[in-house]
């Protein structure tokens, strides 16, 4: 693996100097001739006033969305009996990518019960280096930097959920502070270490042109050959646009690149080796196309993280074989296992959350309900198995459909 990845990195270093001018396609996804019912979502009524906060130099930018009201029929069935409040819960996003990226339908179905969080990565976005900083933004500096947000707002114990790079800003957390984590639910994570599971060469050089955007990052982040995907990508980008705006700096870009490329030399296993001393609840959930990350990552972590030891119900779609050309048929199914939630969904990429919505909210909504030591035998683990058999039926009905 070692050997691998350092051509990876240099692979990477090439072609962000290659691609870096590369001029973009206007719609080259054909966004503009959606047909009816992928149209741009009404604009967000409910994100919350842009605030600020300054951690050293950098001056990060987030907003609060309050839990909404419950709408009828809006929430799953894996929510019900839920009454005590839940803590908050942090959205940590991934490469090139900002606030807004998480779009309007994703955040009013996970505020539907408690209250989010989001947050622009330091001197991304809407937030600020102050002193104008050009140096590589490592992993060791974004999970303090995060750590250092948490703490000030005062937050005790939230919960985060983590797309990408931000997952694996969630699992350090996790492993390194304890205290100040909850549960932590990471979309499409690695260890972003010498052990990362990771893309090829060529697709994560390409992913790391400075001046991409959202159309650019598409074809990474769904599958975009075929119709459900690209269908995704346009709705992705139309709730983004819906969102307040708040738009990727490229210089910024250059830095997370950087720091990414730095994180991955072959004898870096930090995160990996800390992995076995996570002590919080963690869902780890990817899609069987992502080329990013690929699916095979979310089983090595499971294995690697202990979790509860009193083998809680594991929402897992069944891929019966993560090597190519062996595409098995995907089916849902619970197990029980003293590791890690896992949940992986058929038919689509990197940016899953946003193509099927409803059944990786639902899923997260047994999760963050029922996740921990009470999850055993008795009423508890009932509740959990019940909750996460509808999940199942949900996520394939969906996954048939889109």
């Amino acid at each position: 693996m070692a050997p691998l990845l350092h051509r990876q990195a240099t692979a990477w270093l090439f072609l962000l100097s290659a691609l870096a001018g590369a001029a973009a396609v206007a719609d080259p996804l054909g966004c503009s001739t959606l047909p009816a019912g992928t149209e741009s979502p009404p604009p967000p009524d409910f994100t919350g006033p842009l605030q600020h906060v300054t951690i050293g130099s950098h001056r990060i930018a987030y907003r609060r969305v309050l839990a909404l009201v419950q709408e009828s029929g809006a929430a799953s069935a894996a929510c019900a009996g839920a009454g005590t409040p839940s803590p908050p819960l942090v959205l940590l996003l991934g490469y090139g990518c900002t606030m807004s990226q998480w779009g309007t339908r994703l955040l009013r179905r996970l505020a539907q019960q408690r209250e989010l969080i989001l947050v622009d990565h330091p001197a991304q976005g809407l937030s600020e280096d102050l002193e104008g900083g050009a140096s590589p933004m490592t992993m060791p500096v974004l999970s303090e930097l995060t750590l250092g947000f948490l703490k000030a707002l005062g937050l005790h114990k939230p919960h985060l959920a983590g797309f990408s790079l931000g997952g694996c800003i969630a699992l350090k957390l996790a492993a390194e502070h304890p205290e100040a984590v909850g549960k932590v639910v990471t979309f499409g994570a690695n260890s972003m270490d010498g052990r990362a599971v990771l893309g090829s060469p060529e697709e994560l050089g390409a992913l790391f042109t400075p001046t991409n955007d959202m159309p650019q990052y598409a074809p990474f982040f769904f599958n975009t050959s075929a119709e459900a995907g690209r269908l995704a990508a346009c709705r992705w980008i139309a709730d983004a646009a819906a969102m307040p705006e708040d738009k990727p700096k490229p210089e910024a870009n250059q830095r997370y690149a950087a720091g990414i490329i730095a994180s991955v030399d072959p004898q870096n296993t930090a995160i990996w080796d800390a992995l076995p001393r996570i002590t919080a609840p963690v869902l780890l959930m990817g899609g069987l196309e992502d080329v990013v990350v690929p699916a095979r990552a979310q089983p090595e972590l499971a294995a690697r993280i202990p979790g509860t030891r009193q083998a809680p119900a594991v929402v897992v779609w069944r891929y019966l074989r993560l090597t190519a050309g062996a595409r098995a048929p995907p089916s849902c199914c619970l197990v029980a296992a003293p590791s890690a939630w896992l949940a992986l969904f058929p038919a689509a990429g990197h940016a899953f959350f946003s193509q099927l919505v409803e059944p990786v909210a639902a899923t997260m909504d047994v999760f963050l309900q029922h996740a921990g030591p009470a999850a055993g035998p008795g009423e508890a683990g009932l509740a959990l198995e019940k909750a996460a058999a509808q999940v199942c039926d949900g996520s394939a009905a969906a996954a048939a459909t889109t």
